[in-house]
């Protein structure tokens, strides 16, 4: 136990910092008392959980925001309290404690922030953190004080730093390694003494990126000792709401149901989940941006692979979604009102963040010395077929389905047989930009498996085209590129599906194009309403027909 330490310097700084920087003089306090009473921020009691998880939260977040303050001889101690401080956050984030103020969100915010030098954290975040701290049971540790009294003491710690003595144990083996340790740092600040004052500037913010690039490889090793990467994909892996739609890529890729949310009704209740999955696929998005995937050995593979096609997955519901309830609408264009703009821009955002994963993942693939080129192939040929495989779900969305008509099921079910895409006129009414985005990377994708299937030849044994409905297979298996496109193709029209892409993607521009050039005037406004209100009338009314003649 660490009882008797002056807390009431550590926390009062914290209280009092109003959004800016620490004080220089509040730093070696703060450090000093995070290393000593190690245990009692990692053991304690669940009563003092919100006062400890307040405090971890300013302290990360005050110690990355005020690096340039931090003192030559306190470098050292600093590293091991920010250790300490990852610590806490990675075994918070393993396992859930219902006391601690910070969520798995913000977690997973303040280690990318102790890892990169740098934090964002709002001030509404601050504020909250600061009232939970203050209002927080403090353990017995911790000296309450009136306000007075704390005024005062926080007088004498200001006048009594400048003289503190020294610690045998640590303030000497400190000051003694300090030049070592930083002499980049030292180099900077001797140029920072420079009479031109834009040439200073320029010290000042090259001095101030070195700190930021140094602060963040030492506790980036620190995260690596403390196997801060398993940790983190282990966590990732057993997400909530991505959880969903991790069992549903499993079962689709083994062959099983793709379920995607084509009625009105699921389309309106995955609407309401937005924003508890965009948090989710932020913690993965914040995970993966750091350099934590390697070893990239088969099982850690499997689950990084797994957890990136969730997120894919996960994108194409939002997708299917905004087609359906844009395809449900009495006009084409609609004002957004608050809560359905907000709904769209986490919409966006999480198909954003998913491509996002898959580029940070496809990129570490590819320079690794475990997996390689071939394996990252195989991820480009997984990624395009779940993407392909949503773009036709897509294509072939029809009124009847998305209203549940009776018969629509089994006209579904009928056309599930066939792989060719549904081309029913009214499926580019709902086509929108967070398909393109999606498409225009499944297009992307499918052409960097042909560009290798151009560099291999001609491949001699061509074997026999296997058709199914999945495409389960090791992701560490070493494939041919011509086995790949082979899968590829016997699993999706890919043709088929090119061209009504176009034809859907065609049609929707002369649609936004026509109500462009009508909006110019008020009477060609009002017609080009009208005709389009019309028109989707008609065709939710003629529906059935489109879909007999269509087979």
């Amino acid at each position: 136990m660490a009882g008797g330490l002056e807390w009431s310097r550590s926390v009062q700084p914290l209280l009092t910092t109003s959004h800016s920087v620490l004080d220089k003089k509040d730093i070696p306090e703060i450090v000093k008392t995070i290393v000593k009473s190690e245990t009692d921020i990692l053991e304690h009691e669940d009563q003092y959980e919100p006062f400890y998880s307040s405090f971890v939260a300013l302290a990360t977040h005050y110690l990355s925001h005020s690096l340039t303050a931090v003192p030559k001889t306190s470098w050292n101690n600093l590293y091991e309290a920010c250790k300490i401080l990852m610590k806490y956050l990675l075994d918070r984030l393993q396992n859930y404690n219902e006391g601690c103020a910070i969520t798995q969100k913000m977690q997973m915010f303040l280690l990318k922030s102790l890892c990169t030098g740098t934090t964002s954290m709002s001030k509404t975040d601050i504020s909250t953190f600061t009232a939970i701290l203050k209002f927080a049971k403090v353990p017995s540790i911790v000296r309450q004080e009136s306000d007075a009294v704390s005024e005062t003491t926080a007088v004498q710690v200001k006048e009594t730093s400048n003289c503190s003595r020294l610690d045998i144990g640590t303030d000497i083996f400190d000051q003694l390694t300090s030049a070592f340790n930083d002499l980049s740092l030292a180099k900077s600040q001797k140029n920072d003494t420079g009479e031109d004052e834009h040439v200073d500037a320029e010290i000042k913010d090259e001095f101030k990126e070195e700190t930021k690039m140094m602060f963040g490889k030492r506790n980036l090793h620190s995260l690596q000792q403390l196997d801060g990467g398993k940790t983190l994909v282990d966590v990732c892996s057993r997400l909530t709401f991505l959880g969903r739609y991790k069992e549903r890529y499993r079962d689709a890729i083994s062959g099983g149901s793709f379920i995607l949310p084509n009625t009105l009704s699921e389309a309106l209740t995955m609407r309401n989940s937005f924003l508890p999955l965009l948090n989710e696929i932020s913690i993965v998005w914040r995970a993966f941006s750091l350099p934590i995937l390697e070893p990239l050995t088969q099982k850690r593979m499997e689950n990084i692979v797994t957890v990136m096609m969730s997120c894919l997955y996960a994108s194409l519901s939002v997708a299917v979604t905004n087609t359906v309830i844009a395809m449900t609408s009495t006009a084409p264009v609609k004002p957004a009102t608050g809560k359905e703009e907000e709904n769209e821009n986490y919409g966006c955002s999480i198909i954003q963040k998913s491509l996002e994963i898959f580029g940070i993942v496809t990129s570490a693939v590819k320079s690794s010395s475990r997996a390689g080129g071939n394996v990252a192939q195989n991820v480009n040929l997984m990624a395009a077929w779940l993407l392909l495989k949503g773009l036709q779900n897509i294509i072939s969305l029809t009124p009847a389905v998305i209203l549940e008509r009776k018969d629509s099921k089994q006209k579904a079910d009928a056309k599930s047989k066939d792989s060719r895409p549904n081309s029913a006129k009214s499926s580019f009414q709902g086509f929108g930009a967070v398909s393109v985005a999606l498409a225009t990377k499944a297009l992307h994708l499918v052409e960097e498996l042909m560009n290798d299937l151009q560099l291999e030849g001609l491949y001699q044994d061509m074997g026999v085209s296997s058709s199914g409905s999945g495409l389960d297979f090791p992701i560490m298996q070493s494939e041919t590129a011509w086995r790949r496109v082979q899968k590829l193709l016997s699993n999706i029209p890919l043709v088929d599906l090119l061209l009504s892409l176009v034809t859907t993607s065609f049609k929707k521009a002369c649609l936004l194009r026509r109500l462009k050039l009508g909006s110019e005037t008020s009477e060609t406004s009002s017609s080009s309403a009208s005709d389009s209100i019309t028109f989707y009338e008609d065709d939710f009314s003629s529906s059935e027909d489109s879909s007999e003649d269509e087979e």
